[in-house]
């Protein structure tokens, strides 16, 4: 009978990395066999779910780690994150527009300069963060926000947000300047790609109506965030880099909303208008990073 239940066991952790399995797969199967006893044939419904979850947390790249250290993942993933959507956000703009039969003219262009004179160096911060150079990569982000901000004072165009978003990747990035950890690795390496998808949906559903773009923007952020918290479990990196992109959000449409307001010499909406809509962009974050700060301390204390 212990053949049958040792069978089963060794099924059950094929689930691991094989990296996993070479180098803790025989202490974990001798750990279960001589908890059981000699009495059981088979797992029991717990310990199955406790091995498929940690299969799940051990193909996310989760390992014991410190709480620093957990969040210095975060912070680099929701950097890249960042970098992503906004590098993508005219390129990706532009490219619907041509397709759509818009004509070729700087006309295409011109609505996105100040994101399109950025673009060179948010493309070295991508590529330095993405290689672990995070000091070079804060650099140009900071870099990359002063030439937003000069385009914007030249132009005297609208305010754009990129600038703002290049700050928040410095500022994200800085915890990493000085000990420099390895980039995310396991599933959270995946991440980054997700804002380059819903920035893709929403700007072709603004080609339909702004309505649409709007709704869908609002269903794919509800989306990313319910699927992170039911993640939390397996990874709770992923849910603070979420709440930490949207947190920069939040703080970029304050500054663009300040902006405006002293621009126009009023307040474009009314005061209880104004912080209803500022309450619900902060819900997002404050959930996710609260959500995030429980699911660490639990599992550094399991």
């Amino acid at each position: 009978m212990s053949g049958d239940l040792e069978r089963r066991y060794a099924r059950v952790l094929r689930l691991y990395p094989a990296a996993y399995r070479r180098d803790r797969g025989p202490e974990l199967l001798a750990t279960l066999l001589e908890s059981a006893g000699d009495s059981r044939t088979s797992p029991t419904s717990r310990e199955v779910s406790a091995l498929v979850l940690g299969a799940l947390r051990a193909h996310a790249g989760q390992e014991r780690r410190s709480v620093r250290g957990s969040w210095q993942s975060a912070s680099g993933v929701a950097a890249l994150m960042l970098l992503v959507s906004t590098i993508a956000s005219a390129p990706v703009s532009v490219a619907i527009d041509l397709a759509a039969g818009a004509p070729a003219t700087r006309w295409v262009l011109q609505p996105h300069l100040q994101d399109l004179a950025a673009l060179p160096l948010g493309v070295v911060a991508l590529v330095a963060a993405l290689r672990g150079y995070y000091r070079s990569a804060a650099a140009a982000a900071a870099a990359a926000s002063i030439v937003g901000t000069a385009v914007f004072w030249i132009t005297g165009k609208d305010l754009q947000g990129g600038w703002i978003v290049y700050l928040c990747v410095a500022g994200l990035l800085l915890p990493l300047v000085r000990e420099a950890p390895r980039p995310a690795g396991g599933l959270l390496r995946y991440l980054p790609l997700v804002p380059l998808l819903l920035l893709t949906t929403d700007q072709v559903m603004l080609r339909f109506s702004s309505e649409a773009a709007g709704t869908a923007g609002a269903v794919g952020t509800v989306a990313l965030c319910v699927g992170v918290l039911v993640w939390v479990a397996v990874d709770e990196r992923a849910a603070a880099a979420v709440g930490l992109v949207l947190l920069s959000q939040f703080l970029v449409k304050t500054v663009v909303l300040a902006t405006f307001v002293i621009q126009s010499g009023g307040a474009p909406l009314a005061p209880s208008d104004i912080g209803r809509q500022m309450a619900l962009a902060a819900l997002g974050p404050a959930l996710l990073l609260a959500v995030s700060v429980v699911a660490v301390r639990r599992q550094l204390r399991l």
